[in-house]
Parts: C-alpha cells; sequence; structure tokens
C-alpha cells in the first residue's frame, strides 16, 4: 500500500511525540510478474496509476531478500503486510521493556527516553507527561530495531533507519509500516530456534563470549567518585558477596544541567571523580 503523509515530530529531552498526516492512502491491489525477478503492485482505478516493485532475490549468504520501490517518490510510505497465523508468537523490535512477546500490539520503532510510568491510564504517566512529557508508552525504548523472530521459526529484518511501525495485532498477517519510499527486507528461517539465532547473528553481528570472571561474583552498578565506591565495595565484601567488578556510569564526568545531574556523553575517563591510584 502507498501512502502520502507529512510528519509532524516534536522532542524535548529525548522525549518524543510523533504524528503523521495522511494526505493520501492507496491500497495496491493489483499485480503482474515479469520473468525477472521482479513483481509489481498497482492500482489501476485512481485517476492515475500507482505503482510499486518489488523484487526478489537471494543475497551472498542465501538470504530471501525483498527490495521494494515506491514508483512515484512522492509516496513516501509504505505499507506492507507479511502473512501469519493466529497461533503465532512474535518476540523481537530491539530491546522491549513492557512485553516480551509481542503479538497482538502495536510497536513503534523510535529511539527515545524509556519514559517513567510507561503506561498512559496510570497516574505517575500522567504526572511525567504534564510536566516535561516523559510518560512514555509501552513501546518507548533506547534501542529499537527492526527485526523480529517467529515462532514459525523465522526472521524478518528491515534495511532501513526510518520511523516503523511494526503491528502484530491482527491474526491473519503482520502489518509494517515504513515512513519512507523504499525498503528492504531479508528472511531466513532454521528448524531450530539455536540454528536461527546463528543465522541471524551471522547477518547483524555476534557478540563475543564472556569472560569467565563475569559469572565469577556479582558486578555492581554504583557511582558517586572512587570513595564511595570502595565504601560500597567494602560493605559488600564484608558481608560476604563475591563481586567480580563495577560499572560506575559516572566515570566520564559529571554534567550540571537545568534538569539534574547527567554524565558527559563523550565516553573518555574522566580524573576528577575518579583519580588515578597505585
Amino acid at each position: 500500500m502507498d501512502w502520502r503523509g507529512v510528519a509532524d515530530i516534536d522532542m524535548f529531552r529525548g522525549n518524543f511525540s510523533i504524528k503523521d498526516k495522511l494526505n493520501e492512502k492507496i491500497a495496491l491491489t493489483e499485480a503482474t510478474v515479469s520473468e525477472l525477478p521482479t513483481a509489481g503492485w498497482y492500482n489501476s482505478a485512481v485517476a492515475q496509476t500507482i505503482s510499486a516493485t518489488l523484487r526478489l532475490s537471494a543475497d551472498e549468504a542465501g538470504r530471501l531478500t525483498l527490495d521494494l520501490q515506491n514508483d512515484d517518490l512522492h509516496h513516501n510510505r509504505i505499507w506492507l503486510r507479511l502473512a501469519a497465523n493466529p497461533d503465532d508468537h512474535i518476540y523481537g523490535c530491539g530491546e522491549q521493556f513492557s512485553y516480551f512477546d509481542l503479538r497482538g500490539k502495536p510497536f513503534p520503532l523510535w529511539t527515545s527516553e524509556q519514559g517513567v510510568g510507561r503506561n498512559k491510564t496510570s497516574y505517575v504517566t500522567w504526572q511525567a507527561d504534564c510536566k516535561e512529557n516523559a510518560g512514555g508508552d509501552y513501546y518507548w525504548t533506547f534501542f529499537p530495531q527492526p527485526t523480529f523472530v517467529s515462532t514459525q521459526k523465522y526472521y524478518c529484518h528491515v534495511d532501513n533507519s526510518c520511523y516503523m511501525n511494526f503491528d502484530f495485532s491482527a491474526p491473519e498477517y503482520h502489518e509494517l509500516a515504513l515512513w519512507e519510499d523504499k525498503t528492504t527486507l531479508r528472511f531466513e528461517c532454521a528448524d531450530t530456534y539455536i540454528a536461527l539465532l546463528e543465522k541471524l547473528t551471522a547477518l547483524l553481528g555476534r557478540q563475543p563470549e564472556l569472560p569467565d570472571w563475569v559469572y565469577d561474583g556479582v558486578t555492581l552498578g554504583i557511582q558517586g567518585g572512587t570513595e564511595v565506591c570502595q565504601q560500597k565495595l567494602d560493605t559488600m565484601r564484608n558481608a560476604g558477596v563475591k563481586v567480580n567488578g563495577i560499572w560506575a556510569q559516572d566515570w566520564s564526568g559529571i554534567r550540571m544541567t537545568s534538569f539534574g545531574k547527567r554524565v558527559m556523553w563523550n565516553w573518555k575517563w574522566n580524573s576528577d571523580n575518579y583519580p588515578p591510584t597505585g
């Protein structure tokens, strides 16, 4: 389906309000298939034929690849439905904090603050929204990713970075909306989830194996400078807790702002709170 839309995006301290004014929305209900590895959808019922082109291929690793392009670049939205089973369960879309199984809900994908409350029916969320539009919703995340895995043992990855909405509400299909005029989707399937994960990480990158010391105790998430951290470390050790390390988020330095204490985001060691030792 083709869209013509105008985005309206407001941001305050990493909290976003996103709206879309749809000037035109056209379903492409007819299709032609050529001998080349392409297919096209179009709608001949409108005054001027509206069309999009789909190219099916396999990439160098054998993944099914779908390249979809609106033929008129003024059509700056894409809406695509993927067939589904009513009993499918869906996982992924980056780091989602409210739901593990994504089936039954839409998940807009946009990097933002996580939100305070994250539930538009709660008083806490309402208060945060009134103050700084910071209440958020169940899908707010600072790590969205346009990738999902189905219990049919396939994954779908979308090679776009625009605003998207993956809607898993319908029983018979998954609906992907993209604020762009073209997209590339990649699919692979496997017999087991482990094999599927191996294929997915071969595409997106595989995390290195964790070192042994990570499993030998707990990692303390503390901050406040060397003296404060040492006191807390001593307290834990004196209580018999085995500690393998400290993660201090203020290691890069403190930035005081009008809305509170924040850290420096240049990710360089700041010696003011953590001077050299030894």
